[in-house]
């Protein structure tokens, strides 16, 4: 289970509402969502009745799709969350909307909860810059605890980020947009993705610095590079795709020592990568 803020916040709060229940969304009608908390029109009213900027935050907790979650581990984590969220304040000084979504073929509780102290009307975000800190803590602890799938799991890594986990391709796949385009960029990471590989196999490549080397030796243009993510331009056609995640990622490195003892590589993982045989240092 991990735990995302949205980017959201500012507008009105039938937008923000809409989008956890309506039902024309792909696979909602089989698969409603389910109010399990809170009001869906007080939670509108309340947003709507702010005249500031920010208005509400929302965001969503999600499982693996292995992952089993009863109603009651559901209230749990729900009382334990607005207890981090809202320490210090009655259940009477907040609001918070909760929504189960199973649409997707994976566990999910969407929440939205209205930017103000209900008792004087004054802005609350419950979610201020380092937020992290305090709800990762409750991350751990349940998916420790449950045995659920954990984000951080060096098994669960990738060589790099599948572009299904880009939530505007996904979201354009599930509405059955044309993705002719995505597609070909989706096979363009790939190539590029399986020729480093063979060269960090050879034990001719070991870091990311020596993969943006090896992408400039086949004549692309690295355009810019972050902390997870690299940036390639094909200099004829002008086309641009972004590498994210695993072996993109800044702190990707290979002890040199290990890089001979590398088997075959379709007998491992994307997490071998990280862990073995290579004994790469997985990124901070």
């Amino acid at each position: 289970m991990y735990i995302k803020l949205f980017p959201h916040g500012k507008g009105t709060g039938g937008a923000a509402i809409n989008y956890l229940l309506r039902l024309d969304y792909p696979d909602r009608k089989e698969s409603p969502p389910e109010v399990l908390r809170g009001d869906p029109v007080l939670t509108r009213a309340l947003i709507d009745s702010q005249d500031r900027q920010w208005t509400f935050s929302a965001g969503v907790l999600s499982w693996g799709p292995e992952d089993t979650v009863t109603p009651e581990q559901e209230r749990r984590l729900m009382d334990d969350f607005e207890k981090t969220a809202f320490a210090g304040l009655e259940p009477d000084q907040f609001s918070i909307l909760w929504v189960r979504h199973s649409h997707a073929g994976h566990h999910e509780l969407h929440f939205v909860t209205p930017r103000m102290e209900l008792s004087t009307g004054k802005a609350l975000n419950a979610f201020p810059p380092g937020w992290q800190k305090d709800f990762d803590v409750l991350r751990d602890l349940y998916n420790w605890r449950e045995g659920w799938t954990r984000p951080d799991d060096p098994e669960r890594a990738r060589v790099r980020t599948p572009d299904h986990a880009d939530i505007t391709y996904a979201r354009l796949k599930r509405w059955g947009k044309d993705l002719s385009k995505k597609d070909e960029r989706c096979s363009i990471r790939d190539t590029l993705t399986d020729y480093l590989i063979a060269r960090i196999e050879r034990g001719s490549v070991t870091s990311r610095s020596e993969c943006i080397t090896a992408i400039q030796e086949l004549g692309l243009t690295v355009l810019r590079h972050g902390k997870d993510y690299i940036t390639v331009e094909y200099p004829e056609s002008g086309q641009r795709v972004r590498l994210r995640g695993g072996i993109y990622h800044a702190n990707w490195r290979i002890e040199p020592s290990c890089s001979d003892k590398a088997g075959p590589r379709e007998e491992r993982t994307g997490a071998d990568y990280f862990t073995r045989p290579y004994r790469a240092c997985k990124p901070t």
